[in-house]
């Protein structure tokens, strides 16, 4: 590979990287705030967990349906994924009593915290898919065939 292409592809790098992570960073767009707080209640509705909300157990599709609701309800004060928890999934606006947890495995916490885990985990998972995508797109770039040199076999096209 020529010299100059392979700095160039290593700047180009690092430049998507940091632009990457830079929006990590910053607040989420509209759509992306959307699809990240659905993809939470989501994961609420399908965990097989229960919800202890104003000393009552709920499932988790009730639950879910809670935080919808609240969701709803907060919408103009939700800027980030980290505002929907603090909003929806903390406390009883009612109460004022924290919401819990309680694992499939039985570990009881709190439901800010296991939220906020679901959150870096979503996070992480995203992360990793750009930062594959990236790679992948470096890849097709650094392709070292020939171009329009005859076919794959190096014979000459007549």
């Amino acid at each position: 590979m020529h010299p100059k292409r392979s700095i160039f592809l290593i700047i180009f790098s690092i430049l998507l990287l940091s632009l990457s992570h830079a929006q990590a960073q910053s607040t989420p767009t509209a759509q992306e705030l959307e699809q990240t707080i659905h993809y939470l209640i989501d994961r609420v509705a399908t965990s097989g967990c229960l919800f202890f909300r104003n000393e009552k157990q709920y499932g988790a599709r009730e639950a879910a349906e809670h935080l919808k609701a609240k969701a709803k309800y907060f919408k103009k004060e939700i800027q980030t994924p980290e505002d929907f928890i603090r909003l929806a999934g903390t406390k009883s606006i009612v109460s004022g009593d924290d919401y819990f947890v309680r694992t499939k495995e039985g570990k009881e916490m709190r439901c800010a915290d296991w939220l906020t885990k679901m959150l870096e985990d979503y996070r992480k998972k995203m992360k990793e898919t750009r930062t594959k995508k990236l790679s992948d797109g470096l890849m097709f770039m650094d392709d070292p065939r020939p171009k329009g040199r005859g076919s794959s076999t190096g014979a000459s096209v007549g």
